[in-house]
């Protein structure tokens, strides 16, 4: 965050959603959709285990930081790279480019509800932008990956994974809490909130299990495909939330 201006943030988030939302809306945002393939994941997780493997460490806490420390170096060598060549546009338009692959960047084979998808892949993903700039961003949403994937990326011995897991949890812990609510905010907010005050008493309720619930409480019945309203309303919630953050930091 001390590399780039409060400013070059805040103007980052902004064009990384608009380009966002033309690239899931408007025809030829397919071709960015394309070139952020989370493919690689896949390759990078077994790649990482296999080597640790066969020198025989199995240690969660190694694995999780065998995964993260190369990605945090190479953050940081091609930030170096960007403001060395470019200077501060070259750090705005690293910043946006994070945060615009992360941003509702998620597998297509994905098994998540609408309401976890939607903060795993985007609110979540703003919520560690805002705290910790583009890494916790990027952090954050390959734990998220590694969550989703966990079945069919990662390796039968779990256990492995068990830091990985963890350090998801804890990081989603939060904002979890804040996207149950505003679901309920934008949406059927009696019902909502409601649920949202039975679930926050339960601080050792899953996710998942929080997203869905506040989530489904909040949909109204009686309009055609309001979850997927509900979601983009939240979605500009979120936005808006982020950038009075953003500006009052």
């Amino acid at each position: 965050m001390q590399a780039v201006s409060a400013l070059a943030i805040v103007s980052a988030l902004i064009i990384a959603v608009l380009i966002d939302w033309w690239a899931r809306h408007l025809p030829g945002g397919q071709f960015i959709m394309r070139c952020r393939s989370t493919a690689w994941t896949q390759s990078y997780v077994a790649k990482i285990t296999n080597m640790l493997t066969e020198r025989g460490y199995k240690q969660s806490y190694l694995v999780a930081l065998a995964l993260l420390v190369p990605l945090c170096i190479a953050y940081f060598l091609l930030l170096v790279v960007f403001l060395v060549t470019l200077g501060k546009t070259g750090g705005l338009l690293f910043v946006t480019l994070v945060l615009l692959y992360c941003l509702g960047n998620k597998p297509e084979a994905s098994s998540d509800s609408e309401f976890v998808a939607a903060h795993e892949s985007s609110f979540g993903v703003m919520f560690w932008f805002v705290i910790l700039g583009p890494l916790g961003a990027l952090l954050y949403w390959f734990l998220a990956i590694c969550k989703q994937n966990e079945k069919d990326t990662i390796s039968s011995d779990q256990s492995m994974f068990s830091s990985v897991i963890w350090l998801h949890a804890v990081a989603s812990w939060i904002p979890v809490r804040i996207t149950g609510f505003i679901y309920a905010l934008v949406g059927n907010f009696t019902a909502g909130f409601n649920t949202w005050v039975k679930c926050i008493s339960n601080p050792a309720m899953p996710g998942s299990e929080f997203l869905n619930a506040c989530g489904e409480a909040s949909v109204d019945a009686r309009v055609t495909e309001d979850a997927q309203n509900l979601v983009e309303r939240a979605f500009i919630a979120w936005v808006i939330l982020s950038v009075l953050i953003l500006v009052v930091k």
